[in-house]
């Protein structure tokens, strides 16, 4: 997730339209490893930027 950060911080700056690719793949690893109800994409955004 860490590699995602800067994705992670384009898809919040952009209101959600950029979406890069290590952020997509942090995505699709949050939707596989944690069962729901899943954090909407923004939330996960924001947990990647505060957290990491």
């Amino acid at each position: 997730m860490k590699s995602a950060k800067s994705d992670a911080l384009a898809f919040i700056g952009s209101g959600g339209e950029i979406r890069g690719a290590q952020f997509e793949q942090a995505v699709r690893y949050y939707h596989s490893a944690y069962s729901q109800p899943y954090m909407s994409d923004e939330q996960l955004a924001l947990a990647i930027v505060t957290s990491i």
